[in-house]
């Protein structure tokens, strides 16, 4: 079969057009730093480096669940310490007002001072993250106490009993929240102020002194609730710390499945540029016959 110019012309564009086709990938590959640019690439490499990337995106995800529950919970943390500070002040309150030495003047100065206390616990009681209600179970956006009309008492406690999670795994979900029914009411919070008010008013010693061991009593399960918060807290940041070990590992695995090497990109890049030259020169020399060809 003899070989005519023309078929030797339209094999050499057709090597031409791969030859270029590898040099341009050869510069995005280089240009890039990944190894991958396409599934025909590394078809199993393709597959490997999907699956991985899903799994760094549940990770991400991750994170930003517990971001969320840790602030929550960090914010209920400083919360409960401020209620107990609260409730050692009110006690030392009722110290002070057992004793039968203290005027009058003095004794009302300190009804004033557990009528601020209570104010203050029922903003504590309300305080929000994000705009939700950390106390009010799963009615985040209901106010959970307020005080009567006459600001003597406190109303009936307004929010839900549900609880909130977050999802910190695939299957892996921790409560981040308490009920104010749970923190304020079921705890005597409130009623032990008041009683402490109401018996330092009518300067019934023996009444504050009642009401002094109630404060203690609710200091003490705020202390406890404040434990299971603070070990939620723990737990979080446990694993949140886990899952950057685990990213990190995922993206080192990633990086070496679709990154190249950058010396052997280079080498590569050199070896198809060499080949695209070779080519050119190819074709250079078959025009060069076929003008010899048309000039005989």
């Amino acid at each position: 079969m003899r070989v005519t110019n023309a078929m030797q012309m339209e094999n050499w564009l057709h090597t031409l057009g791969r030859t270029s086709s590898r040099l341009e990938r050869a510069q995005v590959t280089l240009a890039s730093g990944q190894s991958l640019q396409r599934p025909s690439d590394d078809p199993t490499g393709i597959s490997r480096s999907i699956i991985l990337q899903d799994q760094i995106g549940s990770l991400k995800r991750s994170f930003q669940s517990i971001d969320d529950g840790l602030a929550w919970l960090k914010t209920a943390d400083t919360v409960l310490g401020n209620v107990t500070n609260t409730l050692n002040q009110a006690y030392e309150t009722a110290l002070l007002g057992a004793n039968g030495t203290i005027t009058d003047e003095q004794r009302l100065d300190l009804v004033g001072q557990v009528d601020q206390m209570i104010e203050q616990v029922v903003e504590m009681a309300n305080a929000q993250y994000a705009g939700n209600y950390i106390f009010s179970g799963e009615k985040v956006k209901v106010k959970p106490f307020d005080l009567d009309s006459a600001k003597t008492g406190i109303n009936p406690y307004a929010g839900g009993e549900g609880s909130i999670f977050r999802q910190v795994a695939d299957e892996n979900l921790i409560s981040i929240n308490y009920s104010g029914q749970e923190v304020f009411v079921d705890t005597k919070v409130f009623d032990a102020l008041l009683h402490l008010k109401e018996t330092l008013a009518g300067d019934d010693q023996e009444g504050i002194q009642q009401a002094a061991h109630e404060v203690q009593e609710a200091f003490k399960q705020i202390v406890e609730i404040r434990g299971v918060v603070g070990s939620r807290i723990s737990r979080l940041e446990e694993t949140k710390d886990l899952y950057h070990e685990q990213k990190a590992h995922l993206e080192n695995r990633l990086g070496e499945i679709t990154e190249g090497s950058l010396p052997e990109m280079i080498a590569a890049l050199k070896r198809e540029e060499t080949a695209y030259q070779a080519a050119l020169l190819v074709g250079a020399r078959i025009n060069s016959i076929s003008l010899l060809d048309y000039l005989r």
